[in-house]
Parts: structure tokens; C-alpha cells; sequence
């Protein structure tokens, strides 16, 4: 079990949420995102039956391929086209938002959470 301590990781000592947690908190949700760092925002498409859609707010390029749930309770991805597996813990944050951190490091905030594909992606 791997345990944050401090501000700088998860943010208000939240405790990251569980495989469960992940998924009904993604399954047939659109979630607005900010990429930490990029100044970038963007809007992501978690279908039930697994896959996912992402467009960028600024320039509108659009990524699909596949999400789950791994063993670990993390949040991952993997972009149509590519060979490596992207994998977020989560933790939410006393504002409602969710951090999103890979490696324990800080890379994306959902700052919200829509029921369905509200954005038509």
C-alpha cells in the first residue's frame, strides 16, 4: 500500500479511491480536465464499454482508444496508434475536484464531472 504525505502529492492528504471508486466515478462520464504545467485543457469520454475520447480545448485534436481499471484501483489508458499504457492513481480533493497522478506525480485535474457523453464526442 503506498500512502502520500503532504500537499505536494495528492493534495489535502486525500486517500487515493479505490478500483470501484474509479469506476463508477468514470463509466459514461465526460470529464473536463486541466493538464498540469501544459496550460492545457481538455474534454474526456469514458464509454462503458471501455473506450475513450479526448479532445483538446485549444486546437480541438482528438485522441480515442481504450480505458480500465487496473489492478492497483488506477484509472489507465491506452491512445489508439500506441504501445504503452497510461496509468493514473486518483484522489479527490476537498473542492470536488481529482487529481490525477502518475508516479506520484501531480499531472491532471478534473476540475468536472458530466453524466453521459454530454460534449457529443
Amino acid at each position: 500500500v503506498i500512502v502520500f504525505v503532504g500537499t505536494s502529492l495528492a493534495g489535502d492528504n486525500s486517500p487515493q479511491l479505490s478500483g470501484d471508486e474509479v469506476t463508477a466515478l468514470f463509466t459514461d462520464k465526460t470529464q473536463y480536465c486541466d493538464q498540469v504545467g501544459k496550460d492545457k485543457t481538455c474534454k474526456t469520454y469514458n464509454a462503458p464499454d471501455g473506450r475513450v475520447t479526448r479532445v483538446m480545448d485549444a486546437d480541438g485534436v482528438r485522441r480515442e482508444g481504450n480505458w480500465w481499471v487496473n489492478d492497483k484501483g488506477e484509472y489507465c489508458l491506452r491512445w489508439d496508434g500506441k504501445k504503452k499504457d497510461l496509468c493514473f492513481s486518483v484522489f479527490k480533493q476537498k473542492d470536488g475536484s481529482y487529481h490525477l497522478l502518475k508516479k506520484g506525480k501531480h499531472k491532471a485535474t478534473i476540475t468536472k464531472l458530466l453524466d453521459g457523453n454530454s460534449e457529443k464526442m
